[in-house]
């Protein structure tokens, strides 16, 4: 599969996708919204880990790597 994330965007959602893990498991945040938490992270760390996500496809979005020119 072809990725469509840079290395810095993958970077911030897997330590997003921790610290809403952390804060879940620590019940800093729990009920509803907890398991809200953990599913965004888990599409986080999918997406990370992939390194392609689906809404950029859907909202045209298309990061550009730098030229080493």
């Amino acid at each position: 599969m072809r990725t469509n994330m840079l290395d810095i965007d993958r970077s911030i959602r897997f330590l997003v996708a921790v610290t809403l893990i952390i804060l879940s498991f620590t019940h800093v945040v729990s009920g509803g919204i907890g398991m809200i938490l953990l599913i965004i992270a888990t599409t986080l760390l999918v997406t990370s880990y992939t390194g392609y996500c689906p809404f950029y496809w859907v909202f045209g979005l298309k990061p550009h790597r730098k030229s080493t020119h």
